[in-house]
């Protein structure tokens, strides 16, 4: 495929991602040793059986809570009220390897181990059943064992996070995007050519 395909195709791809909303998830786990969370969009229901509850979740590699994650075999998965943008700043921001992302804040411990956030919206205590690695993520499927809900309510987006970004946070969050972007993409194309 030429530049000028892959870019046509490019543009029109997002186009179409353009035309969503997700919701903003923000995970966190507990190895045993080292707790740590971080804020993904790559979050999907996995399951139509309402008796059978799961969840897919695709982290990025290069992130200190993907491997958390493959170490402890679970997660819980937190989605936030609109107005919790404190949270996605603190989670979103900031590497675990370098600060404690839950000092400070009101946490308890999920049925499974896992670090639960207080005042969120709604959790999801998860118990990973499958591993994929995908170049530059790894995806998992996990089973829901525990959930409850705070509320009725629309949960924080993407884009409404961006609408509500104070200047400084966006110019972060882009320069972030960035340069994750460039990782992912070399990621993701040295997988494909070890195919």
């Amino acid at each position: 495929m030429s530049q000028a395909e892959n870019a046509a195709i490019a543009d029109a791809a997002g186009a179409v991602f353009g035309l969503l909303d997700r919701e903003l998830w923000l995970l966190t786990t507990d190895d045993g040793e080292t707790r740590n969370g971080l804020v993904c969009t790559f979050v999907s229901k996995a399951s139509i059986v309402a008796e059978l509850p799961r969840m897919a979740v695709g982290l990025a590699n290069q992130h200190h809570t993907c491997g958390l994650v493959k170490n402890s075999g679970r997660f819980c998965l937190h989605l936030l009220w609109p107005d919790q943008l404190d949270l996605v700043w603190r989670f979103g921001l900031n590497s675990g390897r370098e600060v404690d992302k839950f000092a400070g804040l009101s946490w308890e411990t999920s049925p499974l181990g896992n670090p639960r956030l207080s005042g969120t919206l709604a959790w999801l205590d998860c118990r990973v059943e499958s591993i994929q690695d995908i170049g530059d993520r790894t995806l998992f499927v996990a089973a829901v064992e525990h959930a409850a809900a705070a509320g009725h309510s629309v949960p924080l987006s993407v884009n409404r996070l961006y609408y509500e970004a104070p200047d400084d946070k966006r110019e972060q969050l882009d320069r972030m995007y960035r340069h994750d972007g460039r990782v992912d993409a070399e990621a993701i194309l040295g997988w494909r050519a070890g195919r």
